[in-house]
């Protein structure tokens, strides 16, 4: 032990040392902060923070995270109204940015960007936070354990980027919302993204989005909102390689409000899709979608790289009826495929390029009238419409009056009404 002991005003004194030029303030004429938190970065000692006072800061350059130096700031919102308050940065005009590679960049590992707004100008450029490189390089920092913890980012081509060589990025409690896209997953990043208790919705094109012929590994989405956009993962429908989503966990994360499609898959598999719920109202018309979209909630195949389990809840507050499936599998090589939850009043299908079970519904048989399952398959029945008091499954009574119902092979379904309503019979996918 140290003697004399430290005094507090020795205590104080070192703090205030600490912190000195790790602590900045944008510039009162509202122009250019890039220097002045250039040189702070700069200034701070491996491991140390560099700390934003509220307030609204403008770079001309991206802000490259190239030392083992954090970002801290703090923002918040109103939940229905578009002002920011705390730290909000932002490109200095919308012509710097779309020449900026991001507006912050993480080239180190083990580096924290936390509690900032990122504000940008356009949907049509810029991305907002980059981990590694930018799509498109060839090779890049291999980025390694960086994280974002309570960052927003708003009005970018991308909110945020998996990049080029960044591997084992975490988001905590970020929001990307009102981008293009929330998350861009570039090719020739090194797997293992993982997103907890985070906010994808309402980006113009989708959630997250995977580049062409590009894969990752091992990425998870868990507690994080996806939807109120095209689509909620989009793979681009360009990819042609064996690549792409391969061991892809969702946990309680909701999809919801898409006007397109929750899942649009290439090449994947070990897609694992547990809880949460997939609901939307209508999918919209419009100068650039055409008429009402004939597609499947999701589209997933080839599958080649493991087994696909889907256990969501599948809500159907107004569903599209022209939507010809839930789940279309475009092709697979001997990986099963599995959707565990019945839908909510909606029919659940499943097509394959190698396999297609199309069972031709019997005709709706008196009211009470049990009818069995001749098939060597179960079967989901999808019963809608009509004035319905009871549906019995093998003689037991549901408690429900509507909605898809699973019969085994020689099980007996009965329906009792006072008009009758109309059903769908489908092979069951699980």
């Amino acid at each position: 032990m140290a003697w004399p002991p430290a005094t507090h005003q020795d205590v104080e004194d070192a703090v205030t040392a600490l912190r000195a030029g790790l602590t900045v303030a944008p510039a009162p004429s509202g122009n250019d902060d890039y220097a002045t938190i250039r040189a702070a970065y700069d200034a701070a000692p491996n491991g140390g923070t560099l700390v934003f006072r509220p307030g609204t800061y403008r770079l001309s350059r991206t802000l490259d995270l190239d030392r083992n130096v954090h970002l801290q700031g703090s923002w918040s919102r109103d939940k229905d109204a578009n002002a920011k308050y705390g730290t909000v940065i932002r490109p200095t005009t919308s012509t710097t940015q779309e020449s900026l590679i991001a507006l912050i960049k993480v080239s180190a590992s083990y580096v924290g960007v936390r509690g900032l707004a990122l504000y940008g100008h356009s949907t049509a450029s810029g991305v907002g936070v980059l981990f590694g490189a930018a799509p498109g390089a060839s090779r890049g920092p291999n980025t390694h354990q960086s994280f974002a913890e309570d960052l927003y980012a708003e009005g970018f081509a991308s909110g945020s980027c998996f990049g080029v060589d960044a591997d084992h990025v975490s988001f905590t409690r970020c929001t990307f919302s009102g981008n293009y896209d929330g998350l861009v997953i570039a090719r020739g990043n090194k797997n293992d993204l993982s997103l907890l208790d985070c906010a994808l919705d309402g980006n113009a094109r989708s959630s997250v989005f995977l580049e062409a012929d590009g894969g990752t590994t091992n990425c998870s989405l868990i507690r994080t909102h996806l939807g109120f956009s095209r689509y909620g993962i989009l793979q681009d429908p360009a990819t042609t390689l064996n690549v792409g989503f391969n061991q892809l966990t969702m946990i309680a994360s909701p999809i919801e409000y898409v006007t397109e499609q929750m899942l649009a898959l290439k090449s994947c598999g070990g897609i694992r899709i547990l809880g949460g719920y997939w609901a939307w109202a209508t999918w919209a018309q419009g100068p650039d979608l055409g008429p009402v979209a004939a597609l499947p909630a999701a589209t997933i195949g080839p599958v080649t790289l493991g087994p696909v389990e889907i256990s969501s809840e599948f809500v159907a507050v107004a569903p599209n009826p022209n939507s010809p499936a839930l789940v279309q599998v475009t092709g697979f090589t001997n990986h099963p495929i599995k959707v565990t939850q019945p839908l909510n009043g909606f029919c659940q299908t499943c097509f394959s390029g190698n396999w297609v079970q199309d069972i031709p519904a019997p005709a709706v048989p008196a009211s009470a009238t049990a009818l069995t399952n001749s098939f060597s398959s179960p079967v989901q029945v999808f019963v809608n419409g009509g004035i319905v008091s009871a549906v019995h499954l093998n003689g037991i009574a549901t408690g429900v009056t509507g909605g898809t119902f699973r019969v085994p092979p020689g099980g007996t379904i009965s329906i009792t009404y006072t008009e009758a309503p109309s059903w769908v019979w489908v092979a069951d996918v699980s």
